[in-house]
């Protein structure tokens, strides 16, 4: 149902540009965008996707939703983004499609998978759908309060996609996730889990200057280039050195590997255009890294115990709090700037700042104290739109029992027939015949519960024995008795 709507949106609302018109000809905007656009999608896809399948019994599960939330909110997301832009210019003319728009729904994409990340195994794909529709209406608002009411800098979304992005997360995953998933036997990893995740961290550390600078213009991009490749490398060093100074035994820890050496990238895109240095852009970084490392090891375990906080892959960490450190690094960066440091660019790093009257429009003159704290206004409204509406989606999440894991999380069992070296269920099968209505509405039913009964099985030629809940052996005749 979800898809023949946005397809009817699309017919009624979107139409070319003059970047897709085929009565437009020299016009394309394939040379500036398209490769940094393709390094994006792969990080969508294949960075988010793989660095998700840590958890031992859920890498069907983490791949598909990964591309399931990642094709959805790329289709939405432009349709929200786009309507939110015009509307905010009252402005009810078609939506142009171009391939601008088509990395405006990967990063909404991100924003949704970052999401993702906090209720990993603990919400049915339905759940999660619901989720990203509502989450990306307030993503776009929050956008464009941000930008074009508040007008902060954020070339690399720090505040508008990684901050929004974990905290709506977080929200939802306090309201949502159930008391059995702290210390879950399931919620963890084993030995080739970790080296599958360590693909997605590989694929993401290397493509993130693209996600970063894609839309910087000019001497702008390069300079956002360099600083992110300077402050995600100095995440990386400064988040190994603590993993191996604050874990057991000063040894490497995976978790921190696979995540907190990416933290610079996050902090990094508030100010990844503005005037640091190299030296100021590997700073941020090591701020980010060493600051990762330190909620992985005594943050999340923490907020799991005194409020009941199940983070499943620790967006907290990774870009909720390098998120808030980048946006107050932009408030310090904002009050530092003037035509000292940037001369006549400082209009295109802070828009505000130009003089009135400039050439785009975007001139307010406003000062360098003005510009920070609009800054800081735009982080504090972000936390405060990405809890609330987290809070509120949350509850609508759980109105959808009828297809929820029940208390089967963190495991493909609840979504797919795996093979029989797969997974197993944790909790022994009932027959469809002895199952209750209760049972039923917490996620047990054959139509929702992703895995069959034993009846169901043992019809099906499974070799399942219906009393122990386990595989059998067959006889050399073939049979299970």
């Amino acid at each position: 149902m979800m898809q023949t709507i946005i397809i009817i949106l699309y017919c009624l609302t979107t139409s070319y540009d003059q970047h897709t018109d085929p009565k437009a000809t020299d016009n394309s905007q394939r040379s500036t965008y398209y490769g940094m656009y393709q390094d994006i999608h792969v990080m969508i896809f294949i960075g988010f996707g793989f660095l998700m399948t840590f958890l031992r019994s859920y890498g069907f599960s983490s791949l598909t939703l990964n591309f399931l939330v990642g094709i959805y909110s790329i289709e939405w997301g432009i349709l929200v983004v786009g309507f939110f832009a015009k509307a905010w210019e009252s402005d009810w003319s078609y939506l142009g499609l171009n391939i601008e728009m088509l990395i405006e729904g990967d990063f909404a994409a991100a924003t949704a998978l970052i999401s993702l990340g906090a209720v990993l195994g603990k919400t049915s794909a339905m759940q999660t759908l619901i989720m990203v529709t509502f989450e990306l209406i307030f993503y776009a608002l929050n956008f464009q309060i941000g930008v074009n009411g508040l007008g902060a800098a954020d070339i690399g979304a720090t505040m508008f996609i990684h901050t929004f992005g974990a905290y709506f997360g977080l929200a939802v995953s306090w309201v949502m996730s159930p008391k059995t998933s702290k210390d879950h036997k399931e919620n963890g990893s084993v030995y080739h889990s970790d080296m599958f995740s360590m693909v997605g961290t590989i694929f993401l550390w290397v493509f993130w200057p693209s996600f970063v600078s894609v839309l910087a213009d000019g001497n702008n991009q390069d300079r956002a280039i360099l600083h992110t490749v300077l402050a995600i490398s100095s995440s990386c060093m400064c988040a190994l050195l603590a993993s191996s100074l604050l874990r057991p035994d000063h040894k490497f820890d995976m978790v921190d590997v696979q995540n907190a050496t990416l933290a610079g990238g996050v902090t990094i895109g508030a100010v990844a255009d503005h005037y640091l240095g190299g030296g100021g852009a590997l700073f941020v970084g090591a701020a980010a890294g060493i600051l990762s490392t330190i909620g992985y090891v005594y943050v999340q375990p923490a907020l799991e115990e005194k409020i009941g906080l199940f983070d499943t892959c620790g967006v907290h960490n990774l870009h909720g709090m390098p998120g808030v450190l980048g946006g107050l690094a932009s408030v310090v960066s904002a009050a530092c700037a003037g035509k000292s440091l940037y001369g006549d660019s400082l209009g295109s790093v802070f828009g505000a700042m130009a003089p009135e009257g400039n050439d785009d429009g975007a001139g307010e003159g406003r000062s360098a104290s003005q510009q920070a704290v609009n800054q800081l206004l735009a982080l504090l409204i972000t936390l405060g739109i990405a809890i609330a509406s987290g809070i509120v989606t949350g509850m609508i999440m759980k109105l959808a029992t009828f297809d929820s894991p029940g208390d089967e999380l963190f495991n493909d069992v609840t979504a797919f027939g795996v093979p029989g070296d797969g997974p197993k269920p944790s909790i022994a099968p009932l027959d469809a015949a002895s199952m209750t209505d209760a049972s039923r509405k917490k996620g047990f039913g054959l139509s929702t519960a992703g895995w069959m009964s034993p009846k169901s099985r043992m019809n099906q030629g499974q070799n399942f024995d219906p009393v122990k809940g386990t595989e059998m052996t067959p006889k050399e005749d073939g049979s299970n008795l």
